[in-house]
């Protein structure tokens, strides 16, 4: 069972990683980048 919650945990922490580029992605077309670094100091 440990193995199973390690996965999906795993499975979560790539989904994230994948969202944040893609968000970072977008956004670098409407603003600049200090920006948007600003934007993912404020929220981690």
């Amino acid at each position: 069972m440990e193995n199973l919650r390690g996965i999906l945990f795993m499975i979560l922490a790539m989904a994230g990683f994948a969202f944040e580029d893609l968000f970072i992605k977008t956004l670098s077309a409407h603003l600049p980048v200090s920006e948007i670094i600003l934007i993912l100091g404020f929220t981690g």
